[in-house]
């Protein structure tokens, strides 16, 4: 890295979104520090940095700083269903792509951006799964993709630093009570 600038990352130990942006800074090889955010007691340094949404990442370079908000959607009966069809035609997608590109990463045999835009679909969504009681990624159906999430989950850059795979179930099982409940109240209201 040319500017001798710090870079820090705020991240969550269990966030997707917090892992894309690792991956990537590990992959280009540039030195960062890495500060845990506690997303539930906020610090003043995110909330100065990230003041309308108040989310993870944040990415500071210098002066400089970058943000990603994502919000989970937790849905019942018709609308589930719906998002589990979208969900499945998404993948659909990224099959055609893996299986024209053949090769182990959508650029070629060493990941990419947008293997790192798309990593979360290898450790996260299976996780996801088992606490909806769901199946989206088939492996019979998506071969090449299950093939790409082996590889992807696999590689270095990526497979020392995960969070511990109990820890991040129990947490997303809290989550998506929390949410599922936030939203039935909502509906209600």
């Amino acid at each position: 890295m040319e500017s001798k600038e710090a870079v820090k990352l705020l991240g969550f130990w269990v966030s997707p979104f917090s892992f894309r942006v690792e991956w990537a800074l590990r992959l280009k090889g540039v030195e960062y520090e890495y500060i845990e955010e506690d997303v539930f007691n906020k610090s003043p340094l995110l909330l100065e940095l990230n003041p309308v949404h108040k989310k993870v990442p944040v990415l500071i370079h210098g002066d400089k700083f970058w943000i990603n908000a994502w919000t989970a959607l937790c849905t019942e009966g018709e609308d589930r269903e719906m998002y589990i069809k979208q969900a499945v035609e998404s993948l659909e997608k990224i099959e055609q792509e893996l299986i024209r590109g053949k090769s182990k990463f959508f650029g070629g045999e060493s990941i990419g951006y947008l293997d790192i835009a798309l990593g979360w679909i290898s450790y996260w969504l299976p996780n996801w799964e088992e606490i909806g009681s769901m199946k989206i990624l088939d492996p019979t159906r998506f071969p090449a993709t299950a093939g790409w999430t082996e590889n992807f989950r696999n590689h270095p850059v990526v497979k020392d630093k995960l969070p511990p795979r109990d820890k991040m179930f129990v947490y997303n099982q809290w989550q998506s009570k929390e949410i599922g409940a936030q939203m039935a109240s909502a509906r209600k209201g």
